[in-house]
């Protein structure tokens, strides 16, 4: 049920539209981002200096989200906050057609990661606000959509082209799927000060940081560290399988796929299951498809492991943010977001990064697949290891009135 913490109401089909544009565009940049490295590489550039790159992107975003998430709480400007960062992140990111040397395509991403990249916790706070649980689920499967369409479009692009000419494309699709989204937020409204705000009471943010949700934090940032090279080297693995040049844009389409359908099912797969249980379920099965990824050798084995995503991003996403929706009150929402990107998205991302790029110069994408899938296992065993203790406290920690 959605919180009345959470949600005002006043979702309108104008800022509805918006909010559904900004998602399909800010997330089809990740689509982007798959193909990225391999065009680093062409570049001349490591597997090394790829992953402390792609690392230092993401410790750069997570130590910086905190900071705006905070700013435009304490302001109740997310919505401004929220397009400055996206017009700043365009002006960082025009650079990077014309960029090769390794100092300066880490500049350019860090200014990126400091800028547009600290914007999705601020706009999932927007939605959160306005449309709840339940709207937010309908609203980010927007976002999915968009990712979809960008891999589908990447898998098209690989009928007549090769891994390597997709991935030399990807610096202009990455300024241009930028600057869409700047420009979506546009339609949303001028105004956004909540008559009816009342001033923020920043001990409820000492809520975060009790026990339970830091073991929780955790361990999904262990889960993220392991989608890494799903996120990175999904193209050098299927380079090394020989597999044709559409192959990745239509695995992580099939994923993509999966995922809408995850989050579309999101209120009814919360009545069935509680969010704790829903977690442990999406570090499972994950573990399973990145075993099956690494070996397999075979193209449709492949793109149906894929599928996996479905709780890999989708069903984890959800149980992350029904856990902070009863966990969070409204007015320090886009905080809470922050804390959320800083621990799993940006240090977890950051270690999957780091760990797979130095792999990768020593093994083929292959094994980095499979040190996902172990990685997987080792938060599995440390959750299963809290398990009781996190049931125990389990009425106030995940049913926080």
């Amino acid at each position: 049920m959605t919180s009345p913490l959470n949600a005002d109401h006043e979702l309108g089909g104008a800022r509805a539209g918006a909010l559904a544009l900004i998602y399909a565009t800010s997330l089809a940049t990740v689509l982007i981002f798959t193909y990225l490295p391999r065009h680093f590489e062409a570049l001349g550039l490591s597997g090394a200096m790829i992953g402390t790159i792609f690392a230092a992107r993401t410790i750069a975003q997570s130590v910086a989200s905190p900071f705006w998430a905070t700013l435009a709480d304490r302001q109740d400007r997310l919505t401004a906050t929220t397009r400055a960062l996206l017009v700043s992140g365009v002006a960082a990111v025009a650079a990077l057609p014309f960029v090769s040397a390794p100092l300066a395509l880490l500049s350019v991403l860090v200014a990126y990661a400091l800028t547009a990249g600290c914007a999705l916790p601020l706009i999932d706070a927007l939605t959160l606000r306005a449309a709840g649980t339940e709207g937010f689920s309908r609203l980010r499967a927007f976002g999915s959509a968009g990712f979809g369409l960008a891999a589908l479009g990447a898998a098209a692009l690989g009928v007549y082209h090769s891994h390597a000419e997709i991935a030399a494309m990807t610096p202009w699709a990455l300024v241009i799927a930028t600057a869409l989204t700047a420009l979506a937020t546009l339609g949303l409204p001028k105004g956004e000060r909540s008559r009816a705000r009342p001033r923020p009471d920043w001990s409820h943010f000492k809520e975060l940081w009790r026990a339970p949700l830091v073991v929780i934090f955790a361990i999904a940032a262990l889960h993220w560290a392991s989608q890494m090279p799903y996120n990175l080297f999904l193209v050098f693995l299927c380079e090394e399988r020989s597999f044709p040049a559409w192959s990745p844009g239509l695995a992580v389409g099939v994923g993509i796929a999966a995922e809408i359908v995850a989050f579309a099912m999101a209120p009814r797969l919360l009545k069935r299951i509680a969010p704790l249980p829903l977690f442990a379920l999406s570090i499972a099965l994950t573990a399973l498809r990145w075993f099956i990824t690494a070996t397999t050798t075979s193209l449709p084995v492949l793109l149906a492991a894929q599928l996996g995503h479905a709780f890999s991003y989708g069903a984890f996403y959800v149980a992350m943010m029904a856990i902070l929706d009863r966990r969070i009150p409204r007015e320090v929402r886009a905080t809470g977001q922050g804390a959320l990107y800083l621990v799993v998205f940006g240090l977890g991302g950051a270690l999957g990064a780091g760990l797979g790029g130095v792999l990768l110069d020593v093994a083929p994408a292959s094994r980095t697949f499979a040190a996902a899938g172990w990685l997987e296992v080792a938060a599995l065993i440390g959750l299963l290891a809290a398990w009781r203790w996190l049931h125990r406290d389990a009425t106030t920690f995940l049913h926080h009135p």
